[in-house]
């Protein structure tokens, strides 16, 4: 099997950062889940898409891409991983070569027309690219570097060509490891949330408001649970300072000498 993408994919680089914010912006608050979680099928869409928006705007996420090009590097990445772990043998591929690598523009190279001037590089790419696809057909070697699928590694063939910088087509590790990490953890979310909503479903109604919410906690409720917690810590001082004050002043009663009516005369 072989299997590739391209560089940029559905967006080129320099509008990448403003079409990801479009997508986790005001125009977001009606989606309730995104491309990625769709393909991965999610169970509970909707608390994995709010996770994806919240980490994505904090920059605990920073894909690079847009949502549709994250749900083609994850198609990828999970059908070739399964298929090596099932003893499959597959080639998984990236044309990285900048000047035009949106999503399908590699294959003006096995169609042999191009929309566009090639430069000396594409001209050299235009010749060893096809190649690879012949070899595939044939049953022969890809390339003498280029190996299967690790699924642990997740190896991948990067189809580049640079004479000016020395840059020739190699082996990678980690396919677009951001992404796939990212999802994968997604997935682990995704199974917590299912457990614990079990969990409450399962639980006597009596007890199920003592089972943690899977609401996120905001900085209001840290404030108004502060404060709460103020005032009690408040009432309490006074409580155990009026008790103090209480008990020292029996205390003083108790040494104080009693006046004795034998003592009491008037003097003449």
């Amino acid at each position: 099997m072989l299997l590739g993408t391209t560089l940029n994919e559905f967006e080129v680089s320099s509008r990448i950062k403003e079409a990801e914010k479009i997508k986790v912006g005001p125009r977001a608050r009606n989606l309730t889940t995104n491309k990625v979680n769709m393909i991965l099928g999610v169970d509970n869409p909707e608390e994995c898409y709010k996770k994806f928006i919240i980490d994505t705007n904090s920059g605990k996420f920073e894909p690079g891409y847009i949502t549709e090009s994250q749900a083609i590097f994850m198609t990828n990445y999970l059908y070739a991983k399964a298929q090596a772990e099932a003893g499959g043998e597959v080639y998984l591929y990236q044309y990285d070569y900048p000047a035009h690598a949106k999503h399908t523009d590699d294959m003006y190279y096995i169609l042999g027309f191009y929309e566009h001037d090639k430069d000396f590089n594409e001209e050299w790419l235009s010749r060893v690219y096809p190649v690879y696809f012949a070899n595939f057909i044939k049953g022969l070697p890809l390339a003498p570097d280029w190996k299967p699928v690790n699924p642990k590694l997740m190896n991948y063939y990067s189809v580049n060509k640079s004479f000016t910088d020395g840059v020739t087509p190699k082996m990678k590790l980690g396919y677009h490891k951001t992404i796939t990490d990212y999802y994968i953890g997604i997935m682990e979310y995704d199974e917590n949330i299912s457990k614990i909503k079990k969990k409450v479903l399962n639980t006597p109604i009596q007890y199920k408001g003592l089972i943690l919410t899977t609401k996120e906690f905001n900085i209001r409720d840290l404030l108004f649970y502060g404060f709460l917690l103020g005032v009690l810590l408040f009432v309490l001082y006074e409580l155990i300072y009026f008790c103090h004050r209480r008990y020292q002043r029996s205390r003083d009663l108790e040494q104080t000498p009693l006046l004795n009516n034998n003592n009491i005369y008037i003097d003449n």
